[in-house]
């Protein structure tokens, strides 16, 4: 089993990854090129961001972490079965609440494209329309005057 570099646990739900924190950033795990393949290792979902679990280990929902297009970009999804539970919500705003302990200051931003219920989880957790992408998309930018812990 691979080595869990964050636990946290919410009021419901535990958070797992292999992101780190230190000095207010976020360290990802390392991936190495030119992986002999005898050796190679499947991807873990807690290298790229933070899987929730509930108490009986089943993987409830997750929030990736992208660098590539914004300084941290978010993207979100829950499983089927506990949609509608109010998990995404929880684990956003636990997350949400992590950066601000860890004083990280880089803008945390989501991307949003014809999804109501999405653009609800973003707001209600602090986050604001920023910018329109494409036809149909809108960036949201996370607003630390309008975060309020859940």
């Amino acid at each position: 089993m691979e080595m869990v570099r964050m636990e946290a646990k919410s009021e419901r739900l535990i958070m797992r990854s292999h992101i780190e924190i230190c000095d207010g950033h976020l360290i990802f795990p390392e991936i190495e090129k030119g992986v002999d393949i005898l050796k190679n290792k499947s991807n873990v979902p807690e290298d790229g961001g933070f899987i929730f679990y509930n108490e009986n280990d089943e993987q409830i929902c997750h929030i990736g972490i992208e660098t590539k297009r914004k300084t941290l970009e978010v993207s979100y999804g829950t499983q089927a079965e506990y949609r509608g539970n109010g998990y995404m919500k929880e684990a956003l705003n636990f997350l949400l609440k992590r950066f601000i302990t860890e004083n990280i200051k880089d803008d945390v931003y989501a991307l949003i494209c014809k999804n109501p219920e999405s653009q609800h989880i973003l707001e209600i957790n602090g986050f604001r329309k920023e910018s329109p992408y494409g036809n149909n998309g809108f960036w949201f930018v996370f607003d630390r005057e309008l975060y309020k812990e859940n």
